[in-house]
């Protein structure tokens, strides 16, 4: 019986993007059905409503190509980019990092629609780690990963004829991140390391610990095999050093015995 390619995508969406990208549909289709009202979900800071800070991260702006788009590189480079990750604590970290720097970078430019800008930096950031990755667009036209982040601006000014302000913002905070996520560590600081916590609650700490044993003892077994295969390397020089040695003394011989049926052969012939 053939598997159902929708119940496949799902089953194969890992933890984190299938959450996420429920909701941002949820809030979509609530948006198109009118229970709920655009201005109900953005960000507003001069408003006591707390909820705003998680509808603002899922709500995309009125539904057109632009924002469609939108949702479709969210599912896509989400899920790519939790896949390229280890753990599902480290994805999520990721996540919550991000996010607390687009609620300083929305305060500060005066941000209502934090959609674009959460789909632009997991865009970029995905990107950044697969910079060599041919990507194909409307099914012709082939580019290299790194240019994708650009392009999306493109498509918005094509689409409304103006770039919207939270895809630069999103571009900046996920050069940001994969700065001192993937280069800064080089120097031996890492400042978005997951924590002990987070990774406790997932039960992955446990994970870490075996698996820094199962290195160690690997580590061990591979000093093992090195040595032992050193000793069978001494063994081998020295069996063809024996080997030469025979060679050598089996060829001496020969030259002595050779030397004597000479010397032995003038005689013979005097004797007849």
């Amino acid at each position: 019986m053939q598997e159902n390619p929708f119940l496949s995508l799902i089953t194969n969406t890992p933890f984190v993007t299938k959450i996420l990208v429920s909701l941002i549909l949820l809030t979509s289709l609530s948006l198109y059905l009118e229970i709920v009202s655009s201005y109900q979900l953005m960000l507003t800071f001069n408003i006591n409503q707390c909820y705003r800070l998680i509808t603002s991260l899922l709500y995309f702006g009125q539904l057109n190509f632009d924002t469609i788009l939108h949702i479709i590189f969210m599912f896509r480079y989400s899920k790519m980019l939790e896949e390229s990750y280890v753990y599902t604590s480290d994805y999520l970290y990721f996540l919550i990092c991000v996010i607390f720097m687009i609620y300083l970078c929305a305060f500060v430019f005066n941000i209502v629609i934090l959609g674009p800008i959460l789909s632009s930096v997991i865009t970029y950031v995905w990107t950044r780690k697969n910079p060599y990755a041919q990507l194909q667009l409307f099914g012709f036209i082939i580019f290299p990963a790194f240019y994708l982040p650009f392009v999306i601006p493109l498509f918005s000014y094509l689409s409304e004829r103006r770039i919207l302000k939270g895809e630069i913002v999103g571009i900046f905070i996920g050069h940001v991140y994969y700065f001192f996520k993937f280069v800064f560590p080089t120097f031996g600081v890492d400042i978005f390391k997951t924590p002990v916590f987070l990774k406790k609650m997932f039960g992955e700490y446990v994970n870490e610990e075996k698996r820094d044993i199962v290195n160690e003892e690997s580590l061990i077994e591979e000093e093992k095999n090195s040595e032992n295969e050193l000793l069978d390397d001494k063994n081998d020089i020295n069996i063809e050093e024996e080997t030469r040695n025979e060679e050598n003394n089996l060829k001496s011989k020969e030259e002595k015995i050779r030397n004597i049926s000479e010397k032995e052969e003038p005689r013979r012939r005097n004797s007849y």
